[in-house]
């Protein structure tokens, strides 16, 4: 079984080295590692030069600045292993992550991967454990994975090159939210998957990684990218439950309003969000409740009723209970 380690790489330079050295380390030595640079104006492609030089499992790609999705997919493209990883260029693997994942992906087409979430010092955060989703069915994982419910994060899953490349499964080209399409589909082509148990991969969460950019409404292009794929095909079977995700990217599009514009903007703005989100959803019987977070389940009545300032007082009240929290 050999690994192929797909890395999209931008301006990296502070944290390349060391997810570079996370897959030297690893204990099983049949993998290459596919570093794609995305264009970078840092030190990255440098950094990447020096290690290819070093190891010949260690493979360079360079194109111009097209996002993580197309970096991504290139790497998809160039990969010759069996079985796809995915690295991003500021977290690590831990050293047994490839040889824990092999009689898994031995038999199944797609892992679940376990994630550990730490801050930029190494302290755990949170863990984000795939495997307690172990007992759902096959249904129920995909609308939730459709949702977001269970997170769609690339990193957090290992794929069958073969499968991918057998129903062309590609990531989606929008600056947030490009895994989901491609977590939805894997799972949903995958006659076979499992989880690996126990945290096999370091997620940092830093303040200037590009899942915090400042961006309006981070959700919304997603539910669009489900929504169009949806409707080539013949899973009518999903529609509440993307009319159900629909609701989540309202709620955190208001709290992002909330966030970025003066009073007087962040009324007309998240009026006008919910708004559209109550046009879009056309009631209540349309959503798939199970789908729904708990945060969702308690804000709904007020995106029907096109109040914002629930909404926005929940997630101040978070914010507020988690900086206290010891």
């Amino acid at each position: 079984m050999k690994f192929s380690i797909v890395c999209p790489v931008y301006n990296s330079e502070k944290y390349l080295s060391a997810a570079i050295d996370s897959v030297l380390e690893q204990d099983y030595i049949n993998w290459e590692l596919v570093l794609v640079d995305d264009g970078s104006l840092d030190n990255s492609r440098e950094i990447m030069s020096e290690y290819a030089e070093r190891d010949s499992r260690i493979r360079l790609v360079h194109q111009d600045n097209s996002g993580p999705g197309a970096a991504r997919n290139a790497g998809i493209e160039h990969s010759t292993g069996d079985y796809l990883v995915f690295l991003d260029s500021d977290d690590r693997l831990v050293p047994n992550y490839l040889s824990r994942l092999e009689p898994l992906a031995n038999a199944n087409d797609l892992v679940f991967i376990d994630v550990l979430q730490v801050d930029e010092y190494g302290n755990a955060i949170a863990r984000e454990e795939m495997s307690k989703f172990s007992h759902l069915d096959k249904d129920r994982l995909l609308r939730w994975q459709l949702t977001g419910k269970i997170p769609w994060g690339g990193v957090r899953k290992a794929v069958s090159r073969e499968l991918v490349n057998s129903y062309n499964i590609r990531y989606s080209q929008i600056d947030v939210g490009e895994e989901a399409i491609f977590s939805f589909r894997v799972l949903d082509s995958a006659k076979k998957f499992a989880f690996l148990e126990g945290s096999s991969y370091l997620y940092f969460n830093r303040a200037d990684s590009q899942s915090k950019k400042r961006i309006e409404d981070p959700w919304g292009p997603t539910v669009k990218v489900l929504r169009d794929y949806l409707a080539g095909t013949n899973r009518e079977d999903m529609y509440h439950a993307l009319v159900s995700f629909d609701v989540t990217a309202t709620i955190v599009s208001v709290d992002r309003i909330t966030e970025m514009f003066t009073s007087s903007e962040r009324r007309a703005k998240a009026r006008e969000r919910l708004l559209a989100c109550k046009a879009a959803c056309g009631g209540l019987s349309q959503l798939d409740f199970d789908c729904l977070t708990n945060k969702a389940r308690l804000m709904l009545p007020f995106v029907f009723l096109g109040w914002a300032w629930p909404i926005t007082v929940a997630s101040r009240l978070k914010s507020v209970l988690s900086s206290i929290r010891p």
